[in-house]
């Protein structure tokens, strides 16, 4: 039992890290596509990332994400 609990906590942190590196490749991007947007970003750990709607090149999404949030990852090209 202490094993299966272990393996779950396991998957657990592999989903997490896949959703945290997820994020980072948002992040990225955005800021890729940002030139020129009012925008904040930062390098720390739990910094904000933000950028306003319809400035980012043409994919008008508002990117918004603390870094390494879990529940959030997936929806934060959709402005999460």
């Amino acid at each position: 039992m202490v094993k299966d609990i272990s393996q779950a906590a396991e998957r657990r942190y592999r989903i997490a890290k896949d959703f945290s590196q997820g994020a980072e490749r948002r992040y990225r991007i955005a800021k890729e596509f940002s030139e020129g947007a009012e925008r904040r970003y930062s390098n720390k750990e739990g910094t904000l990332v933000r950028a306003q709607r319809g400035d980012i090149g043409e994919r008008r999404t508002l990117v918004r994400a603390h870094r390494g949030d879990i529940g959030m990852a997936k929806d934060i090209s959709q402005g999460a």
